[in-house]
């Protein structure tokens, strides 16, 4: 049963959500609407950066690609059936998806909701796995990651993730290697499922025209386990790149390139991290994204093709700003982004720009809340940041320039910058 249940209100924007707290330890956050179709996602805090943990009084150490492995394996019955063949019975659209931090199992359904939401507790909750059917998801997931490698756009990410990061775990591709999944076991699978999937490290966002009581009713089912919960441990990392840059070639039309500063000091509380996080996403809209002088300047001259991507990424354990897309000139791209960065430490941030950045952000906010999908995804990824989502609105406002250039400065500096290239076979550099 739930033993508090929240209304969390922001009465400027007329939002409201309910966050809920079950004698499991699981955290249930429920936002009705009267939207056609309803929502739901369940997250773990495992996610493929999470190779060591202490669980038990004992460490660990796990292959790469572990948290990708139980994903998959997780939505197998009992019976050897699959648990997409169960949604589909009910009209509902499955998914399921592991990142760096986070494994979530998710559904979206018009009609039929609560039958859905049986399955989804019920498979996240009972895992059943056998050495037959982890050998055959072995070659399955084998496939996958040799489509990944095959994938410039992937390779392009991930090499210059090696290049900024020496330890971290981040650095490894999410699904693994061939080699890592092979020392996937059941054993090992129902080790991490128990470490990991305890409630208590669980989040299960739902929103939709529903009712609370009914989605409660379903909820208790989720088994209270032994209450202890696997702790990660990440290895110390340098605040410098471990490497400048990696070009490689490939199968590819043309280059791709992407452009990382590495933040050397992420903060460990995340009403901090939030807010610089926050800081970082608008410079990336107001300096390089696709309204920018500096995007428009090298769409016209021809020096990139199509979108280019303007983001920082961030957990409690790293954080990281990318830049990337297209370009038959990538070095020429590169030196400009370089010449950019100097141009605004010398600047500052323009004031006035930079208050219409954050009112284009405040409308991106609100628009984000328009459908169940997107407001059950914007409750889970605040939670499990450590922050309320409904407190974005103020944070926006309270936001600063001169915070945001402080911000700035310390993450884009020389010693934190890494480049990653992929360009065709036979390619002549620029």
């Amino acid at each position: 049963m739930f033993y508090k249940v929240n209304l969390i209100k922001n009465d400027k924007i007329g939002e409201s959500y309910y966050e809920c707290r079950c004698s499991s330890g699981l955290t249930v956050l429920f936002a009705p609407n009267k939207y056609t179709s309803s929502f739901a996602v369940i997250a773990s805090r495992f996610g493929s950066i999470d190779t060591e943990f202490n669980y038990g009084y004992k460490r660990y150490f796990i292959p790469e690609g572990t948290a990708h492995f139980l994903e998959h394996k997780l939505f197998e019955t009992e019976d050897g059936g699959d648990a997409f063949d169960l949604f589909a019975k009910t009209g509902a659209w499955s998914n399921a998806y592991t990142g760096f931090t986070s494994t979530a199992y998710l559904f979206s359904a018009s009609y039929d909701f609560y039958e859905s939401l049986e399955i989804l507790i019920d498979f996240v909750a009972h895992p059943h796995f056998t050495e037959e059917s982890v050998e055959k998801e072995r070659g399955i997931i084998a496939e996958e990651l040799s489509s990944y490698e095959d994938s410039p756009g992937n390779r392009v990410y991930f090499e210059l993730l090696r290049c900024m990061y020496k330890n971290h775990p981040v650095r490894n591709d999410i699904g693994g290697t061939a080699e890592t999944i092979k020392r996937i076991t059941p054993e090992l699978l129902y080790l991490c499922h128990e470490a990991f999937y305890q409630p208590s490290n669980m989040v299960l966002a739902v929103s939709g025209d529903l009712d609370l009581y009914k989605i409660e009713r379903i909820v208790n089912k989720y088994d209270v386990k032994d209450g202890r919960r696997a702790w990660a441990v990440y290895p110390p990392e340098p605040a410098k790149v471990y490497k400048k840059q990696s070009v490689i070639a490939m199968q590819t039309s043309q280059p791709l390139f992407a452009f990382g500063a590495k933040d050397p000091a992420v903060p460990k509380d995340p009403g901090e991290r939030y807010k610089r996080g926050l800081a970082l996403s608008v410079i990336a809209d107001m300096y390089f994204g696709q309204s920018s002088e500096f995007y428009t300047g090298l769409y016209e001259e021809g020096l990139i093709s199509g979108d280019i991507s303007a983001e920082y990424s961030y957990s409690e354990s790293y954080g990281h700003f990318i830049l990337s897309g297209e370009s038959k000139k990538p070095y020429t791209v590169k030196r400009r982004i370089k010449e950019r960065i100097g141009k605004i430490k010398e600047e500052k941030i323009n004031e006035a720009d930079f208050e219409l950045c954050k009112k284009i952000f405040y409308s991106g906010f609100i628009g984000s809340l328009q459908s169940s999908q997107s407001y059950a995804y914007e409750m889970l990824y605040a939670h499990l940041d450590g922050h309320g989502l409904l407190s974005y609105p103020d944070d926006i406002r309270e936001l600063t320039a001169d915070y945001a250039y402080g911000v700035f400065e310390s993450v884009f500096n020389d010693g934190q910058y890494s480049f990653s290239l992929v360009e065709p076979i036979d390619q002549e550099r620029n």
